[in-house]
């Protein structure tokens, strides 16, 4: 049987993607284009990361369920 990831991590990455962009709407006047880039990369990053925890995940779960569901059935 498959084995659920650690959220720690993702948690973590969450949780600065959250502080980057409440930076960003905050302060977004003040903020250079060429900032403006960089910061919105390391959003990017950061979702992109969350995203594939995300479907990896999914099909963690997925798999159990499958295995859950052939076991009622023997």
């Amino acid at each position: 049987m498959p084995t659920r990831q650690d959220i720690q991590d993702i948690t973590t990455t969450t949780e600065h993607l959250y502080a980057l962009l409440e930076v960003i709407s905050q302060q977004y006047k003040s903020i250079n284009s060429y900032q403006m880039e960089n910061l919105v990369e390391i959003a990017y990053l950061l979702s992109a990361k969350v995203n594939t925890w995300a479907v990896k995940e999914e099909k963690i779960v997925l798999s159990i369920e499958e295995q859950q569901r052939n076991g009622k059935r023997d």
